[in-house]
């Protein structure tokens, strides 16, 4: 992840902004797969399958 990270601040300082908006979307992707899921409010069990 440290590489994608720094493409986007290449991406960033070069103005390429479909580059930045594919490389930002990709490390949300990548954030979201690797979050914990939440428990559920009424069981208080995990939601994941």
């Amino acid at each position: 992840m440290a590489q994608v990270r720094a493409d986007l601040t290449a991406a960033m300082r070069a103005r390429d902004r479909a580059t930045a908006a594919v490389l930002r979307t990709t490390l949300g992707a990548v954030a979201d797969a690797e979050a914990v899921p939440a428990p559920d409010p009424v069981t208080g069990r995990s939601r994941a399958p």
